[in-house]
């Protein structure tokens, strides 16, 4: 299996190419906006680029591409790419660092909606876990990940850290420790204490570099 690059975010896509050079036709004649030459994936209408990297796999080839930039921006370029190449004949795709596998018709409408609550779910995943609830792949925008104590409640849990999640890809406020945080005027109020790596109790199949907010009653 390909290698993730370091300090990239990346995702995996299979399709049934038979050589790169396949692969390359196969992309200039369902894309109008990228380009393939070498390793370098190139977007004409940003003037992005990113990493790609292949190797045979069953029934064809598998493909790792890469974006440099870890960021917002880095992520919607790299969800881009991966529609480019799955208009181009790739058959599934899996944002690598979370194994979050999605249908190419599914990836295709998050992508073409533009929102951040898509670009959200197409890269980050809830977790339940024992005696807590949390989301795992805001590394990929270079945030921090939620975790909130499970006697909040799956629902609310699941409310509070998507709205809490997008607040922040969405303002990018100035947050610290003691401040506060309601999904909704009239939904209850938590309150954050900031967890850098160091001291994160992992729950999380992979730690996030960023740390971690913890969010308990207010």
């Amino acid at each position: 299996m390909l290698a993730v690059p370091p300090g990239t975010i990346s995702i995996t896509v299979n399709g049934p190419w038979r050589s790169r050079r396949e692969l390359v036709d196969a992309v200039m004649a369902n894309s109008r906006d990228f380009l393939l030459g070498g390793e370098e994936f190139f977007n004409r209408r940003s003037r992005y680029r990113l990493s790609l990297h292949s190797e045979p796999c069953e029934g064809g080839q598998q493909l790792r591409c890469s974006s440099f930039e870890i960021s917002l921006r880095g992520a919607k370029e790299l969800q881009h790419a991966g529609t480019a190449l799955l208009c181009a004949g790739g058959s599934q795709i899996m944002v690598d660092s979370i194994q979050l596998k999605h249908s190419p018709a599914y990836w295709a409408q998050l992508d073409h909606s533009g929102r951040t609550l898509d670009l959200y779910a197409a890269y980050v995943r809830f977790l339940a876990a024992e005696g807590s609830f949390g989301s795992f792949g805001m590394h990929n925008f270079g945030l921090p990940d939620v975790r909130m104590p499970a006697n909040v409640g799956l629902v609310e849990a699941s409310r509070t850290i998507s709205a809490f999640n997008l607040y922040v890809l969405i303002e990018q406020p100035k947050l610290a420790t003691g401040h506060t945080f309601s999904a909704a005027d009239d939904a209850p109020r938590f309150r954050l204490r900031r967890i850098d790596k160091a001291g994160v109790e992992e729950t999380a199949p992979a730690p996030n570099p960023h740390g971690l907010w913890s969010l308990l009653p207010a």
